[in-house]
């Protein structure tokens, strides 16, 4: 007999071990500086308005001296001016435990407020191996973030094999597959006390995956597929709940034989999408969406998208809300190999409700066969039909960027705004996760920062960064932001040095090329304070770059006309 410790409530189970909900005070917020990948701006209205900034298409990647880490070059269509509204500084979601290469993220937002959740997955090695799941909440649109939940086995019960989330309307689920006694969904109120409830969804060790999504029309059904290990190979599984996880019926069979990696999505119209892998070997593999057109009752119609792989990688599928379903958009995306041992991302989309696909280089990265390419994502939220598109990365000697688009429904084969918002090198070990939040009015991405515990996220229109980030200068290294910020004329910036050194303080545009110097040479320890005047410069985004000792710390504002 194992237990559960929820909250002060000890509940008996027969099927796990001890999980504890522990309180934490916020961590504080931190707005980083700048240290890799490039900020690129967003038009102002990611859920329709265009804006008056338009940057949708990558033409090349160059990797050379550049006053910058990363120097990107980007087609440019469109007026000049900058958009009213941008991606911010990243904020640092929670540093608890490294999650090392196993580790996993989940995502999602609560639609009744929509705050926002990141689940991370933390496993152990060695005699003592005791995973846990941090959970983090913000409810103010990423700016900050405290630990919300924390789960753990005890020592030598076993590891966590694969976890996601579903935050609805009235609770927020967490799928948990545990090594040895299956998949166990938690559900909570966020907005009425601690206790997590659990309900078993399917039982036993040949449990290896779980992808849960919930119904878009009726926030109480929730869906999952999972992997099952049986002897003649991996099969997938769907179920379905009516009643908010209490119990779970129409096991419904999708596929077997050698399968991975299957992610389910809901869509219009009571159609559901797979995506998984198939084969018998890592060099013959095919990547195949199910799709469902029945409430996951009847049959499933299967497409192969991409049958040329030389071990394709991590498939995920997203379906528009467009009803009839006989005309909806859908999309799949994937890490497709080459014989030559790179990794691009290809994708495929659907304009006829996934009864035929067309597939191509996902426009954003656009690097055939040239990089490494790792973990792609999109996912629908349940509130609009803007498919967001995630990937890493890896050109040579640069350990890896966030690549971030979106598409709509409307014009399924166009990505627009394909910035790079990572503001550390983020993993390339596992992937990274992108959500919608009505908080943030458009996407926000959650990584882990390569090598690193730390967590962090980045959002469309964070609150304050643009306004001026308060910064304590003192005896540290800081560099506090312009002020004011959005500028049109002069700006003054301050900065604080721990010792008497050389110092650099530049502004850069956006394509890294130097546009003035505010201080330069050997500067006493304390506070500076410097003043740029921008009146002449055109209207955009600039970044300005402190540099002290090796360290180098960077910020950004924006010149309005």
């Amino acid at each position: 007999m194992r237990y559960f410790a929820i909250g002060l409530l000890v509940v008996a189970f027969a099927a796990t071990g001890v999980w504890a909900d522990l309180s934490s005070s916020a961590p504080t917020k931190i707005q980083v500086p700048y240290y890799g990948g490039t900020l690129l701006n967003t038009p102002a209205d990611e859920q329709g308005s265009r804006g008056q900034v338009n940057i949708s298409g990558i033409r090349d990647l160059t990797l050379e001296a550049s006053p910058l880490p990363v120097r990107q070059y980007f087609e440019e269509r469109g007026s000049q001016n900058p958009p009213s509204i941008l991606w911010g500084t990243d904020v640092l979601v929670g540093s608890r435990s490294n999650p090392g290469i196993n580790g996993q993220l989940a995502v999602d937002h609560y639609a009744r407020n929509g705050e926002m959740y990141v689940s991370v997955k933390i496993p152990k090695t060695g005699s003592d191996y005791s995973d846990s799941i941090h959970v983090y909440r913000s409810t103010n649109g990423g700016n900050a973030w405290a630990l919300w939940n924390y789960a753990t086995t005890t020592s030598g019960v076993g590891h966590f094999r694969s976890i996601d989330m579903v935050a609805g309307d009235t609770l927020i689920h967490m799928f948990i597959v545990h090594e040895t006694y299956g998949l166990y969904m938690a559900r909570r109120n966020p907005d009425a006390g601690n206790l997590w409830f659990w309900t078993p969804v399917v039982t036993g060790d040949s449990i290896l995956e779980v992808s849960a999504v919930r119904s878009t029309a009726v926030p109480y059904d929730l869906f999952v597929s999972v992997l099952v290990s049986g002897t003649s190979g991996r099969g997938i599984y769907a179920f379905r709940s009516t009643d908010l996880g209490l119990t779970w019926i129409d096991r419904n069979y999708v596929s077997a034989g050698i399968r991975n990696s299957p992610k389910i999505s809901t869509a219009g119209d009571n159609y559901f999408y797979i995506s998984y892998m198939i084969g018998t070997a890592a060099d013959t593999e095919t990547v195949r969406i199910g799709r469902n057109t029945s409430n996951l009752g009847g049959t499933w119609v299967f497409n192969d998208v991409d049958v040329a792989g030389e071990g394709d990688w991590t498939p995920s599928v997203a379906g528009a809300r467009t009803t009839p379903g006989t005309s909806q958009s859908a999309w799949t995306i994937w890490r497709h190999m080459h014989s030559n041992g790179r990794a691009d991302v290809h994708y495929a989309t659907s304009v006829n409700g996934g009864a035929t696909w067309t597939q191509s280089v996902w426009p954003p990265t656009n690097l055939y066969a040239q990089v490494d390419d790792r973990h792609p994502l999109v996912k629908l939220p349940y509130e609009n039909d803007l498919v967001r598109g995630i990937a890493s990365i890896y050109p040579p000697a640069v350990f890896d960027s966030l690549v971030y688009s979106f598409a709509r429904a409307t014009s399924p084969t166009t990505w627009e705004e394909r910035g790079i918002h990572n503001d550390y090198t983020c993993t390339g070990e596992f992937g990274a996760r992108a959500d919608y939040s009505s908080l943030t009015s458009g996407g926000w991405i959650a990584y882990r920062q390569y090598g690193s515990a730390n967590i962090w996220s980045d959002a469309w229109n964070h609150t304050g960064v643009e306004k001026g980030v308060s910064v304590t200068l003192g005896s540290g290294f800081a560099l506090a932001s312009a002020s004011p910020n959005p500028l049109s004329k002069s700006t003054s910036i301050a900065f604080s040095l721990p010792k008497s050194g050389s110092v650099d303080l530049a502004v850069y545009d956006i394509a890294g090329r130097k546009v003035a110097t505010l201080a330069q040479g050997t500067m006493p320890a304390g506070s500076h304070e410097v003043s740029w005047n921008g009146a002449d410069a055109p209207a955009g985004v600039y970044l300005y770059r402190l540099s002290f000792e090796g360290k180098t710390l960077t910020n950004r504002m924006v010149v309005v006309r």
